[in-house]
């Protein structure tokens, strides 16, 4: 392809090229977009080769000692490699986990290997955003453990560290199922984002949820910490947003009751999480998490009810109106996504919400007490009849 022998010719006059980190960053730019719009339709080897090795110009020099590559490259990699700023090598990383397993598969899980070790945040987060990309390249399916090296920074006390772990869980699910392939999130990139990020990081899994290898609970315990109070929003806000991929490919058989417990209880405490954004999207997202369990009862409903009820008791006692109305919503998408006792055991604290002082508190029950019947497509009067002893 003409285009990547034409940034090769750049990179090797770069250095008496003025601006030559700017250089090397639209260059990135550009092999961006070849994988974007070629994520359907695999480039030849010969273009993998040269992308694989002019994304890998950062570390080839060195680790000259470990690499394949001709010499042209290793001293283009001499001449150019302080010239990769941490926000271009982040882009480099997570390209370098798109190409297929046949293009220097060892060499590329080295490099994620070192960029883990690096002193920029960046760096070591784009290392985990692509981790589980790059662990699909290596063929990896139907395994019940997630490789050491990627959980060596999940305690780090960075936020955006944290985020990428959150954020990986869906992928993680999915390469660990054995279903798992990219796709475009839309037709046309953003453009009016390409000044801050690169397109492919905007591709989205695409899995088949039938017929997979169920994975273990107990493999995304590490991951359960990012759900805790003390972190950041944007870390759960980005967990939960994987929900849907996680549930659809966790094992939630009886033998691992202990492990569902502990997922579903630090799940249901966002509930009571001190920023309204994030009990909205857990509220959002709860019906993913009843659809996926195979049962309302037992230790699944006592979990619910526990905590439904622990919810409300301290809204109750420190006045807190705007979590009485989260904690309706709440209750509401419960009830529509639940088909055994939760549906009445909901219908009652709305019920309870609905003979609040507080006129918001009461207008939401409701609102809520109305969806959730229109949801069971039965009149409002038949409703209560229906559970008049719930």
């Amino acid at each position: 392809m003409r285009i990547v022998k034409i940034c090769r010719d750049l990179l090797q006059s770069a250095t008496q090229i003025a601006g030559v980190e700017l250089v090397i960053e639209r260059i990135v730019k550009i092999f961006d977009a070849l994988f974007y719009i070629q994520v359907k339709n695999q480039l030849d080897d010969q273009i993998l080769e040269n992308l694989c090795g002019m994304l890998s110009l950062q570390w080839i020099f060195s680790h000259s000692n470990e690499t394949a590559f001709n010499s042209d490259l290793l001293a283009l990699s001499q001449q150019l490699s302080n010239n990769f700023s941490p926000e271009t090598q982040s882009h480099c990383l997570f390209l370098l986990s798109l190409i297929p397993r046949h293009v220097h598969l060892d060499w590329r899980n080295s490099v994620y290997h070192w960029a883990l070790q690096s002193p920029h945040e960046i760096i070591q987060a784009s290392c985990v955003t692509g981790f589980p990309i790059l662990l699909h390249q290596s063929g990896v399916k139907f395994c019940n453990m997630i490789p050491m090296s990627l959980l060596d920074l999940i305690n780090d006390e960075s936020e955006s560290i944290k985020k990428a772990y959150a954020s990986i869980v869906g992928k993680l699910a999915c390469c660990l199922s054995g279903t798992f392939n990219l796709r475009p999130d839309l037709i046309e990139p953003d453009i009016s984002h390409i000044n801050c990020d690169i397109f492919c990081r905007s591709l989205t899994v695409n899995s088949d949820h039938e017929n997979t290898h169920l994975v273990k609970v107990s493999v995304f315990m590490p991951f359960f910490n990012l759900l805790e109070s003390k972190v950041h929003s944007s870390v759960k806000l980005a967990f939960i947003e994987n929900i849907p991929h996680l549930f659809k490919h966790l094992d939630f058989s009886r033998e691992n009751e202990s492990d569902i417990k502990t997922l579903v209880g630090a799940l249901l405490k966002l509930m009571e999480d001190p920023d309204k954004d994030v009990r909205v999207a857990f509220s959002n997202h709860v019906r993913y998490v009843l659809e996926s369990l195979n049962s309302e009862e037992g230790f699944i409903k006592e979990l619910f009810v526990s905590r439904m009820k622990d919810a409300y008791t301290n809204a109750k006692i420190s006045r807190n109106n705007e979590l009485k109305d989260t904690l309706i919503l709440t209750t509401g998408d419960i009830g529509r996504a639940a088909k055994g006792d939760l549906v009445p055991f909901s219908l009652l604290h709305l019920l309870h919400c609905l003979l609040s002082k507080s006129a918001s508190v009461a207008g939401a029950a409701y609102t809520e007490i109305r969806a959730l019947a229109a949801a069971k497509s039965i009149k409002l009067q038949a409703f209560f009849s229906q559970y008049k002893k719930p």
